[in-house]
Protein backbone atom coordinates (compact mmCIF):
# COMPACT_ATOMS: atom_id res chain seq x y z
CA UNK A 1 0.00 0.00 0.00
CA UNK A 2 1.52 3.30 -0.84
CA UNK A 3 1.30 7.02 0.47
CA UNK A 4 0.53 9.79 -2.23
CA UNK A 5 1.08 13.23 -1.46
CA UNK A 6 -2.50 15.52 -1.10
CA UNK A 7 -2.87 19.22 -1.64
CA UNK A 8 -4.89 19.79 1.08
CA UNK A 9 -2.81 21.58 4.68
CA UNK A 10 -3.80 20.89 7.43
CA UNK A 11 -16.12 22.96 40.85
CA UNK A 12 -17.70 19.15 41.18
CA UNK A 13 -19.38 17.53 39.51
CA UNK A 14 -21.65 14.54 40.02
CA UNK A 15 -24.72 12.30 38.76
CA UNK A 16 -22.48 10.48 36.13
CA UNK A 17 -24.18 7.93 33.97
CA UNK A 18 -23.53 5.53 31.25
CA UNK A 19 -24.51 6.02 27.48
CA UNK A 20 -24.12 2.87 25.67
CA UNK A 21 -24.83 0.96 21.97
CA UNK A 22 -24.81 -2.08 20.20
CA UNK A 23 -20.79 -1.60 19.37
CA UNK A 24 -18.65 -2.00 22.67
CA UNK A 25 -18.05 1.22 23.54
CA UNK A 26 -19.28 3.68 26.38
CA UNK A 27 -19.09 7.45 27.67
CA UNK A 28 -19.53 8.69 30.95
CA UNK A 29 -21.19 11.47 30.81
CA UNK A 30 -20.91 14.27 34.56
CA UNK A 31 -23.21 16.36 35.61
CA UNK A 32 -26.86 16.29 34.66
CA UNK A 33 -29.99 13.40 35.22
CA UNK A 34 -30.54 9.82 33.25
CA UNK A 35 -31.99 11.27 29.71
CA UNK A 36 -35.68 11.27 29.61
CA UNK A 37 -37.83 12.33 27.08
CA UNK A 38 -38.90 15.61 27.08
CA UNK A 39 -42.89 16.38 26.69
CA UNK A 40 -41.70 18.39 23.08
CA UNK A 41 -39.62 15.49 22.43
CA UNK A 42 -42.47 13.50 22.33
CA UNK A 43 -44.49 16.20 19.95
CA UNK A 44 -41.54 16.43 17.81
CA UNK A 45 -40.82 12.57 17.22
CA UNK A 46 -44.30 12.08 16.40
CA UNK A 47 -44.88 15.14 14.24
CA UNK A 48 -41.36 14.12 12.74
CA UNK A 49 -42.38 10.76 11.74
CA UNK A 50 -45.83 11.47 9.89
CA UNK A 51 -43.80 14.75 7.88
CA UNK A 52 -41.08 11.76 7.20
CA UNK A 53 -44.20 9.51 5.79
CA UNK A 54 -45.64 12.00 3.65
CA UNK A 55 -42.44 12.09 1.56
CA UNK A 56 -42.95 8.65 0.06
CA UNK A 57 -46.75 9.01 -0.10
CA UNK A 58 -48.57 8.40 -3.20
CA UNK A 59 -46.30 5.89 -4.89
CA UNK A 60 -42.87 8.73 -4.26
CA UNK A 61 -39.41 7.67 -4.19
CA UNK A 62 -38.63 6.78 -0.55
CA UNK A 63 -37.37 8.86 1.87
CA UNK A 64 -33.61 9.48 0.81
CA UNK A 65 -32.20 7.78 4.33
CA UNK A 66 -34.20 4.93 3.97
CA UNK A 67 -37.83 3.40 4.80
CA UNK A 68 -39.47 3.22 8.09
CA UNK A 69 -39.19 2.85 11.02
CA UNK A 70 -37.12 5.45 11.84
CA UNK A 71 -35.37 6.78 14.71
CA UNK A 72 -34.72 10.35 15.18
CA UNK A 73 -31.22 12.21 15.20
CA UNK A 74 -30.83 15.01 16.49
CA UNK A 75 -29.05 16.46 13.42
CA UNK A 76 -30.49 19.97 12.92
CA UNK A 77 -32.95 19.24 10.00
CA UNK A 78 -35.30 21.64 8.88
CA UNK A 79 -38.27 20.93 7.61
CA UNK A 80 -39.96 23.50 4.88
CA UNK A 81 -44.08 23.43 3.21
CA UNK A 82 -44.03 24.94 0.00
CA UNK A 83 -47.83 24.57 -0.40
CA UNK A 84 -46.95 21.44 -2.91
CA UNK A 85 -45.24 19.47 -0.46
CA UNK A 86 -42.31 19.28 2.14
CA UNK A 87 -38.30 19.23 1.57
CA UNK A 88 -35.78 19.40 3.85
CA UNK A 89 -32.57 21.08 4.26
CA UNK A 90 -30.34 20.94 7.08
CA UNK A 91 -29.07 24.46 9.72
CA UNK A 92 -25.10 24.89 10.05
CA UNK A 93 -25.22 22.29 12.95
CA UNK A 94 -27.18 19.40 15.06
CA UNK A 95 -27.23 19.17 18.52
CA UNK A 96 -27.33 15.96 20.25
CA UNK A 97 -28.88 15.70 23.04
CA UNK A 98 -25.99 15.47 25.69
CA UNK A 99 -24.27 18.32 23.85
CA UNK A 100 -26.86 21.10 25.01
CA UNK A 101 -24.74 21.26 28.56
CA UNK A 102 -21.61 22.79 26.84
CA UNK A 103 -23.84 24.51 24.56
CA UNK A 104 -23.38 28.39 24.61
CA UNK A 105 -26.84 30.18 23.84
CA UNK A 106 -25.40 32.69 21.43
CA UNK A 107 -24.08 29.81 19.29
CA UNK A 108 -27.29 27.92 19.48
CA UNK A 109 -29.32 31.29 18.66
CA UNK A 110 -27.20 32.35 15.40
CA UNK A 111 -29.05 28.73 14.68
CA UNK A 112 -32.34 29.84 15.23
CA UNK A 113 -31.72 33.11 13.08
CA UNK A 114 -30.60 30.94 10.00
CA UNK A 115 -33.66 29.08 10.36
CA UNK A 116 -35.91 31.48 11.20
CA UNK A 117 -34.41 33.11 7.59
CA UNK A 118 -35.71 30.27 6.29
CA UNK A 119 -38.96 30.12 7.24
CA UNK A 120 -40.08 33.10 5.78
CA UNK A 121 -42.88 34.33 3.76
CA UNK A 122 -45.20 31.33 2.53
CA UNK A 123 -42.68 28.72 3.61
CA UNK A 124 -43.14 30.06 6.97
CA UNK A 125 -46.89 30.15 6.73
CA UNK A 126 -47.15 27.14 4.82
CA UNK A 127 -45.04 24.99 7.65
CA UNK A 128 -46.87 26.32 10.24
CA UNK A 129 -50.05 25.58 8.92
CA UNK A 130 -49.27 22.05 7.82
CA UNK A 131 -47.43 21.02 10.99
CA UNK A 132 -50.32 22.54 13.29
CA UNK A 133 -52.64 20.01 11.11
CA UNK A 134 -49.89 17.11 12.29
CA UNK A 135 -50.21 18.60 16.12
CA UNK A 136 -52.91 21.53 17.34
CA UNK A 137 -50.51 22.47 20.23
CA UNK A 138 -46.78 22.13 18.58
CA UNK A 139 -45.56 26.17 19.94
CA UNK A 140 -44.10 26.53 16.23
CA UNK A 141 -44.21 30.17 16.79
CA UNK A 142 -42.44 30.13 20.37
CA UNK A 143 -39.40 27.90 19.08
CA UNK A 144 -38.63 29.86 16.05
CA UNK A 145 -39.13 33.01 17.22
CA UNK A 146 -37.98 33.26 21.11
CA UNK A 147 -34.53 34.84 21.25
CA UNK A 148 -32.27 31.89 22.87
CA UNK A 149 -30.51 33.19 25.49
CA UNK A 150 -30.79 30.53 28.38
CA UNK A 151 -29.83 26.98 29.09
CA UNK A 152 -33.80 26.17 29.24
CA UNK A 153 -34.25 27.75 25.88
CA UNK A 154 -31.50 25.54 23.99
CA UNK A 155 -33.15 22.73 26.34
CA UNK A 156 -36.40 23.47 23.69
CA UNK A 157 -34.28 24.16 20.42
CA UNK A 158 -32.53 20.65 21.17
CA UNK A 159 -35.72 19.19 21.20
CA UNK A 160 -37.87 21.00 18.70
CA UNK A 161 -38.46 20.01 15.09
CA UNK A 162 -35.87 22.33 14.32
CA UNK A 163 -33.06 20.07 15.30
CA UNK A 164 -34.39 16.75 16.73
CA UNK A 165 -35.99 16.03 13.26
CA UNK A 166 -33.46 13.86 11.07
CA UNK A 167 -35.70 10.20 10.38
CA UNK A 168 -33.01 7.67 10.08
CA UNK A 169 -33.40 4.07 10.23
CA UNK A 170 -31.62 2.49 13.16
CA UNK A 171 -28.63 0.54 10.67
CA UNK A 172 -28.19 4.50 9.51
CA UNK A 173 -28.27 5.87 12.97
CA UNK A 174 -26.80 3.48 15.47
CA UNK A 175 -25.61 0.51 13.61
CA UNK A 176 -22.30 -0.87 13.40
CA UNK A 177 -20.27 -2.91 10.78
CA UNK A 178 -20.95 -5.78 9.25
CA UNK A 179 -24.95 -4.76 9.72
CA UNK A 180 -24.89 -1.09 9.12
CA UNK A 181 -22.89 1.87 9.40
CA UNK A 182 -24.58 4.71 11.55
CA UNK A 183 -23.92 8.03 11.85
CA UNK A 184 -23.25 7.79 15.54
CA UNK A 185 -19.80 5.84 15.28
CA UNK A 186 -18.75 6.84 11.49
CA UNK A 187 -17.48 10.10 10.20
CA UNK A 188 -20.38 11.75 8.32
CA UNK A 189 -18.02 12.56 5.42
CA UNK A 190 -17.72 8.59 5.16
CA UNK A 191 -21.33 7.87 5.93
CA UNK A 192 -22.69 9.96 3.73
CA UNK A 193 -20.75 8.32 0.45
CA UNK A 194 -22.96 5.44 1.87
CA UNK A 195 -25.75 7.54 0.51
CA UNK A 196 -24.95 7.98 -3.45
CA UNK A 197 -22.27 5.75 -4.71
CA UNK A 198 -22.99 3.35 -6.93
CA UNK A 199 -24.43 0.27 -5.95
CA UNK A 200 -21.53 -1.87 -7.37
CA UNK A 201 -19.52 -0.17 -5.67
CA UNK A 202 -18.44 -1.71 -2.48
CA UNK A 203 -17.25 1.19 0.11
CA UNK A 204 -17.05 -1.06 3.32
CA UNK A 205 -14.75 -3.51 3.07
CA UNK A 206 -12.69 -5.41 5.41
CA UNK A 207 -8.91 -5.04 6.43
CA UNK A 208 -6.15 -7.25 6.93
CA UNK A 209 -7.37 -7.94 11.00
CA UNK A 210 -10.69 -8.31 9.19
CA UNK A 211 -11.86 -4.98 10.75
CA UNK A 212 -14.61 -2.80 8.95
CA UNK A 213 -12.35 0.14 6.55
CA UNK A 214 -13.45 1.99 3.59
CA UNK A 215 -12.17 3.08 0.05
CA UNK A 216 -12.99 5.00 -2.95
CA UNK A 217 -11.65 5.15 -5.83
CA UNK A 218 -8.95 7.32 -7.36
CA UNK A 219 -9.97 7.59 -11.00
CA UNK A 220 -13.19 8.19 -12.85
CA UNK A 221 -15.73 5.61 -13.73
CA UNK A 222 -14.99 3.87 -17.07
CA UNK A 223 -11.55 5.21 -18.00
CA UNK A 224 -9.27 2.23 -19.83
CA UNK A 225 -6.29 1.46 -17.88
CA UNK A 226 -4.47 1.80 -21.33
CA UNK A 227 -5.02 5.45 -21.12
CA UNK A 228 -2.00 7.36 -20.03
CA UNK A 229 -3.78 10.06 -18.09
CA UNK A 230 -5.12 7.05 -15.42
CA UNK A 231 -3.01 4.27 -16.01
CA UNK A 232 -0.83 5.13 -13.25
CA UNK A 233 -3.47 4.96 -10.70
CA UNK A 234 -6.00 2.55 -12.29
CA UNK A 235 -8.05 -0.08 -10.16
CA UNK A 236 -6.58 1.58 -6.94
CA UNK A 237 -8.37 2.46 -3.80
CA UNK A 238 -7.78 5.14 -1.59
CA UNK A 239 -8.64 4.56 2.40
CA UNK A 240 -10.97 6.94 4.08
CA UNK A 241 -11.62 4.93 7.50
CA UNK A 242 -9.56 2.70 9.21
CA UNK A 243 -11.36 1.37 12.28
CA UNK A 244 -9.66 2.26 15.51
CA UNK A 245 -6.41 0.30 16.97
CA UNK A 246 -6.02 -1.80 13.87
CA UNK A 247 -2.59 -1.43 11.69
CA UNK A 248 -4.28 -0.02 8.71
CA UNK A 249 -5.69 3.16 11.16
CA UNK A 250 -2.40 3.68 12.14
CA UNK A 251 -1.15 3.66 8.70
CA UNK A 252 -3.53 5.73 7.83
CA UNK A 253 -2.92 7.95 10.71
CA UNK A 254 0.78 8.13 9.80
CA UNK A 255 0.08 9.37 6.16
CA UNK A 256 -2.44 11.93 7.16
CA UNK A 257 0.00 13.46 9.48
CA UNK A 258 2.57 14.10 6.47
CA UNK A 259 -0.38 15.52 4.47
CA UNK A 260 -0.40 12.23 2.40
CA UNK A 261 -3.56 10.20 1.52
CA UNK A 262 -3.25 6.34 1.52
CA UNK A 263 -3.54 4.29 -1.49
CA UNK A 264 -4.06 0.85 -2.25
CA UNK A 265 -2.91 -0.88 -5.32
CA UNK A 266 -5.03 -2.87 -7.46
CA UNK A 267 -3.67 -5.62 -6.54
CA UNK A 268 -4.46 -4.89 -2.86
CA UNK A 269 -7.36 -7.04 -1.50
CA UNK A 270 -9.01 -3.41 -0.10
CA UNK A 271 -8.96 -2.55 -3.97
CA UNK A 272 -10.58 -5.68 -5.41
CA UNK A 273 -12.79 -6.01 -2.72
CA UNK A 274 -14.30 -2.51 -3.46
CA UNK A 275 -14.27 -3.15 -7.21
CA UNK A 276 -15.39 -6.89 -6.87
CA UNK A 277 -19.02 -6.10 -8.45
CA UNK A 278 -17.86 -4.19 -10.87
CA UNK A 279 -15.89 -7.21 -12.59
Amino acid sequence: MATSKSKSKGGSVSGVHVLKEDNPWAIDYAGHEPRADSPLYVKSRKTLTEIAKSTSANAGPAWFYGPDPWEDHHGGGLWIHDGNGWFFVKNFAGMEWASQFCADPAKIERLRQNAARLYQGAFYDNSKKEILKLDPTYPFDSVLKTPITSAAQVALWTDSIFNASVPLPKLRHTGVSPKGHGVHHYPTPVFDIELFKRDDFTLWVLDQEKQPAAVVPVHPRGVSKDDPKYAARYGQTMVVYATPGTKLRKRLAAAQAKGKTLVAGPAHALSRAAFKQQQ
